[in-house]
């Protein structure tokens, strides 16, 4: 694994899929490489939601469901940028396909927006949720 990091660091192409011993593809920047750990940015996951299609959209006797794929956090309840992954909870890694490496980087810019916005402390957590209240 360190070889192939290695590799890629002459072609800047840091962006890799992960494909975790329990399962998990994590989508994500590797910013640093340890001989133990990857610490990486904003990982992502794969998620699934099947829909189903409006009653105009089809024939009256049909039922479609369709499926759409987009990421999510890995990590839903923190804002840190970084994460730390253990390489021995690596089962394999590969370049993020060009396509996906675009969503991915639209998909972070929309985050890092978001998480502007979030409080920073657990005072200002506590304001915003006494703002809510009182509206």
């Amino acid at each position: 694994m360190e070889e192939l990091l290695k590799i890629d660091k002459g072609n800047e192409n840091h962006y890799k899929v992960l494909k975790l011993i329990g399962g998990d593809e994590v989508f994500c920047k590797v910013v640093q490489e340890f001989a133990d750990a990857l610490v990486v940015e904003m990982p992502m996951t794969i998620v699934k939601h099947q829909m189903i299609v409006p009653p105009q959209h089809q024939k009256p006797t049909e039922r479609k469901v369709i499926e759409h794929t987009g990421l999510d956090r890995w990590m839903n309840y923190t804002h840190d940028a970084t994460i730390v992954i253990m390489k021995e909870k690596i089962l394999s890694l590969a370049n993020l396909a060009p396509d996906v490496m675009m969503y991915y980087k639209h998909l972070r810019k929309r985050i890092e927006f978001e998480d502007k916005l979030s409080p920073t402390s657990e005072d200002d957590a506590m304001e915003k949720m006494q703002g809510n209240i009182d509206r």
